[in-house]
């Protein structure tokens, strides 16, 4: 008789839905993703300026979560958890949001906090770290970033910075056609945030690990045309951030779409993304860091297969 459980999670971010699928035979082993994908609906779209959830994006983002919770229930999965991030957290209304993902769909959403965020997403990259490191991890969202500080492994400090793409580009205006001349006020302001806001308060190592969807496009731009592929180890240098940043704030929207390796649905806010990571790269004093693919989706579902780390 087979032992292999599979289980599914739904992960509601600023910018994204992100859905995964995983299995695992008895607890033997670490779990086998099966299932990865991911669909744009801002849902934090506005929320910078007005503290809440707009009735637009709230729309297109349950939309998308009955469309991953019908997946999963065609694949026979009926164990589906949901959790949310930052704009869930901020927002005056999430409530409503709660209320109606719950009444339309029959899943608790978790709001998880900061701290628990940055956690989990160390988690999911932890088995990629190398034997006794020290350092800093960070993913970058659309509406906030967390950082770990880690030695030889283990986690000395996590928390969570409300600097985001999304709210960073409409801040600053970063989606407009050649806004290059804005790039210099986000990225001064970006650097006084994360450093008013603690990074670093610990030295840690000079390793740095990244992940989330900028980071992720940023990879697949640096690589192109050659494919981006999980099982590949990709390494992104200050230069390349520093290339980037300039093609990007010199060329339209449109053009930013078609560069060989974007994800046409991010080039609005990859501008911001990459301003970001170098701000992160300059505070942190580092001109390289190891690409992620993993994050808070796999930590989390990880968890939920060996047993939850705030339980």
């Amino acid at each position: 008789m087979s032992s292999v459980c599979r289980k599914a999670l739904i992960e509601i971010g600023t910018n994204s839905v992100k859905f995964l699928i995983a299995e695992k035979d008895g607890h033997l082993g670490k779990p086998t993703y099966i299932e990865d994908s991911n669909k744009i609906t801002r849902i934090g779209e506005g929320l910078a300026g007005s503290g809440r959830l707009g009735k637009t994006p709230m729309d297109r983002t349950l939309d998308c979560v009955r469309r991953f919770i019908a997946k999963a229930d065609a694949l026979g999965i009926r164990d589906v958890s949901a959790v949310a991030t930052m704009a869930l957290r901020r927002a005056s209304n999430s409530k409503i949001f709660v209320d109606r993902l719950k009444a339309e769909t029959g899943l608790s959403l978790r709001v998880l906090s900061g701290e628990e965020e940055a956690i989990y997403s160390f988690y999911g990259i932890a088995p990629l770290l190398p034997g006794g490191s020290d350092g800093w991890y960070f993913d970058t969202g659309g509406g906030s970033t967390e950082f770990v500080c880690f030695e030889n492994g283990r986690v000395i400090r996590a928390f969570s910075l409300e600097v985001g793409a999304v709210s960073v580009t409409e801040k600053f205006m970063l989606s407009q056609d050649s806004c290059g001349e804005c790039v210099e006020t986000a990225l001064q302001w970006i650097e006084g945030s994360l450093e008013e806001g603690g990074l670093p308060s610990e030295k840690g190592g000079s390793f740095l690990v990244g992940s989330g969807g900028n980071v992720i496009t940023m990879a697949a731009v640096s690589l192109a045309p050659e494919r981006l592929s999980s099982s590949k180890t990709v390494r992104l240098s200050l230069s390349e951030l520093d290339r980037q940043i300039d093609l990007y704030g010199s060329i339209s929207l449109q053009e930013r779409r078609l560069i060989p390796g974007m994800d046409s649905d991010r080039a609005p806010i990859i501008l911001a993304g990459a301003c970001i990571v170098r701000s992160i790269f300059c505070i942190l004093e580092v001109k390289e860091m190891l690409v992620s693919s993993l994050g808070l989706r796999h930590g989390f579902l990880n968890t939920l297969f060996d047993g939850d780390l705030f339980v």
